[in-house]
This record gives C-alpha cells, structure tokens and sequence, in this order.
C-alpha cells in the first residue's frame, strides 16, 4: 500500500461511522503510532473504542497485526500528517482544487477513455457489433475500434479472452502495450501488465508481431512481448492459462508472491507478504475466484506460512 493510501485511511477514520470495525481499528493504530497525534484525535479515538465491546475486540486484534508488521510502513513516521497540511483554510481549498483535478485525470485515465471496462473482482463477457464474444478478466479497460479495413481492440490493461467472428477482410488485431495479435479464426486470451503482454492460443491460429519478430501460433502456443517489444514463444496448457474466465486460477508449484499478484485484481481486499521467505515460498493451488477469502484461510492451515487476518486486511510471513 502506499504511502498516500495510508494518508487517506489515516485522515479518513474519525470521520467514518458506518464502516467495518476491523478496518476503522487498524486505521486508529496507525494514526496512533504515526506521531502526530493531537488532543482531537485521543478525544475521538476514546468516543469510538467506548462505542461498542466489538470496537474494542477489533482494537485488539488490530495492534496484535501492527506488532507483526513491525516497521512495515515506517515511513508513515516521518510524513507531516494530512490533517495538519489541511489546517489552513487557503490551503484546505487549493488542496480540494487540486483533488478534484487529479480524481478527474485518474477518472479519465482509468475509465472514461476506454469502452469497456470491469471492477476489481468482477469478470464481465461483452459481445461485439460483429459479434465475436470478449470475457473481461477483473479491473480490465480496453476501447474498440472498428473501421471498414480492419477491427482493432486496444487492451488498456487486464486481461480478456476473445471468440472471434472470421472475417479474411476485416482482421481482429488485439494491440497491448508494445504488441500486436492478428486472429487467423481462433480463441484466443490476451494478458496486459504495463507495457508487456501475454497471449495464450485456445483454438485455432494467432498472429503475434512485436518489434523483433512476427511468428504464428496454433494451439497450446503462447506469445510473451515484453515492453521493448520482444517476443518469446513457449508451449502451455490453455485451459490452465484461461482458466480465469471460468472463474478460477490454477497455479503449478508458482511462488507465493506469483499467486497474490494474479488474484490481486479479483480480490477486494488487500493481502501484505511481509518477507522474502514467504514471498518465494512455492505452491500448487487451484483457487475459486469468487471464494479468495475461502483460499487463504486454508493458506493458513497449510503450516507452509503464517497468515493474520484482519477483515478483508491479510498479513503473511
């Protein structure tokens, strides 16, 4: 999590009354143990842990967490705390001013430029004006762009499978990042991350192009161009590889840090590997993309790392 998300919650939690109390108490313990406490924040953290005992137990276990992640966001310390940047009732609207204009930037960039887009945790099938059939992977954006000679989809980001309708006179090209993939009659999935990209063959003949070369691939064929624009090709299962867009992932002796990354756009929640050894600790796991809580608590019970939980807040080492 970065630092300005941390702000955010910090800033955010005397003001919420209706949210989760596991994460308003985690929030209190970091406010609480950034330094910059004043006599407002103690009376209003006082007013909430008297609320309820269920405020309190949530106190509880929140601190047990904190004491785990030891320095794990240690440079909340040294920041200047939101509240008293704000103070100023002239910096108070350049900052509202300046907020309004990045959410509106981010706005544009993450959503409103493209034409299709899904949630983080959502997988959401959309069918084209020629009706071939796309299924959006979660937090997914692309635009589409058909013209007389060709039909082209941008991937913004994400990842999406794609049944394409044939057409020898209009080709399906898929652009993401620095490549290129042209349908040859086929299903086909394609993965975005920044600038570089995967495509994994389900059926029939794809034309991958990235700067280095342009090769063709048939099924069981996948394309990887990273963001200078070279292309590598290997042999893969595609029904592990597209197993998202039924709803679940299978990972082969992958590392841990590997397996959160790829469920990070399913899940709602926020997941910390708080060391080396549990980042690179390798597992086999097949993983039900609308049961992610489901998966970590049987993570937890493995023996093979230590999982807290907080809510929705997960803490591995």
């Amino acid at each position: 999590m970065s630092d300005y998300d941390m702000m955010r919650l910090v800033h955010s939690s005397s003001a919420r009354s209706d949210d989760n109390a596991d994460e308003q108490a985690l929030n209190w313990v970091v406010l609480l143990t950034s330094g910059r406490l004043t006599e407002e924040d103690v009376a209003a953290f006082r007013r909430w842990r008297d609320r309820s005992s269920g405020n309190r137990e949530a106190l509880a276990k929140a601190r047990e967490a904190w004491r785990l992640t030891g320095e794990a966001l240690p440079r909340l310390r040294r920041r200047d705390s939101f509240r008293q940047f704000c103070r100023s009732r002239l910096t108070l609207a350049i900052a509202a001013s300046l907020a309004l204009t990045i959410g509106l930037s981010y706005q544009y960039q993450h959503s409103w430029q493209y034409d299709y887009v899904s949630g983080v945790g959502e997988r959401r099938p959309v069918t084209l004006a020629d009706g071939s059939e796309l299924m959006l992977g979660a937090d997914t954006a692309l635009k589409v762009d058909f013209s007389q000679g060709q039909r082209r989809i941008t991937l913004g980001r994400g990842q999406i499978m794609l049944q394409v309708v044939h057409d020898d006179a209009r080709p399906m090209i898929v652009s993401a990042g620095a490549a290129n993939y042209r349908d040859v009659g086929t299903i086909f999935g394609v993965t975005r991350d920044n600038a570089a990209s995967q495509m994994v063959v389900a059926e029939g003949l794809v034309e991958a192009q990235g700067r280095n070369r342009r090769v063709t691939l048939g099924q069981g064929w996948s394309a990887s161009v990273d963001g200078q624009g070279f292309v590598r090709t290997r042999r893969v299962e595609p029904t592990q590889e597209l197993a998202w867009a039924k709803g679940r992932m299978i990972f082969n002796d992958r590392p841990l840090r590997d397996i959160v990354g790829a469920l990070r756009p399913y899940y709602r929640g926020r997941v910390f590997l708080l060391d080396a050894t549990a980042a690179n600790q390798r597992l086999s796991a097949v993983v039900q993309l609308d049961s992610i809580d489901l998966w970590l608590t049987g993570l937890s019970k493995t023996n093979l790392v230590k999982v807290n939980s907080i809510g929705k807040f997960h803490l591995i080492s």
